[in-house]
């Protein structure tokens, strides 16, 4: 069984609030999955809330800040699941908070229901799924949520897969990101902010789908128990 409790981000609750969903298993179909409902707030208010509210759920009482938080990204084509992905993140860099944000949901806008809107250098060196446009404008939105997340940032001199990187320098655009499948060529110049540390395959056969078609059923954070 898998130890693991996620923390993710929806709408269903109506305007201004969070679903937060607390899972014990991810790939047993007896599982039990409890959710509530919260404002949104700040992660730490989020984090707190939860304890309070959760308690009898058998979540744990007491958590404390992750170095390497990880986050998780389900994908589907229509109405076709095709998997989850497990991101670990640099927590020190400001766009990874940001995407730790966008995957929670805590400042209002989410990474849930986005879509891939291309693929890069399809099938070659340095092959990579773009997505981040959580605004819905193809490609062309997907603005940063806070300030500075290109003041701090780690430069690799090779992208290699399962790297999680920048996707595109612009503010408009700031919360796009790619995820890598193929090793690059060196000395091309990208800016990690986090790796896969499961669900590569995922990845990789969202590449082999048209652009998009492949989105964001459900993202959030993983707590390890």
């Amino acid at each position: 069984m898998d130890s693991r409790r996620t923390i993710s981000s929806s709408r269903h609750h109506g305007p201004g609030r969070t679903s937060i969903t607390t899972t014990t298993s991810l790939h047993n179909p007896n599982t039990l999955t409890n959710t509530i409902s919260i404002p949104h707030a700040h992660a730490a208010h989020a984090l707190y809330t939860l304890l309070l509210c959760t308690r009898q759920m058998g979540v744990v009482t007491g958590l404390v800040p992750l170095d390497a938080p990880e986050v998780f990204l389900d994908l589907h084509d229509g109405n076709e699941a095709l998997g989850r992905v497990y991101i670990t993140l640099q927590s020190h860099l400001h766009r990874a908070q940001q995407f730790l944000a966008l995957c929670v949901g805590e400042k209002g806008p989410s990474y849930r229901n986005s879509l891939f809107h291309s693929v890069l250098r399809r099938s070659g060196t340095g092959e990579g799924l773009l997505g981040g446009d959580y605004e819905g404008k193809a490609g062309k939105g997907g603005a940063a949520i806070f300030g500075g997340v290109q003041g701090e940032e780690e430069v690799a001199k090779r992208c290699e897969r399962g790297m999680v990187v920048r996707g595109n320098h612009r503010a408009e655009m700031a919360a796009q990101f790619c995820i890598m499948v193929r090793d690059g060529p060196r000395n091309k110049s990208v800016f990690p902010f986090g790796r896969v540390s499961k669900g590569i395959s995922v990845v990789e056969e969202a590449c082999r789908r048209p652009a998009m078609t492949v989105g964001v059923a459900e993202c959030g954070w993983v707590l390890p128990v």
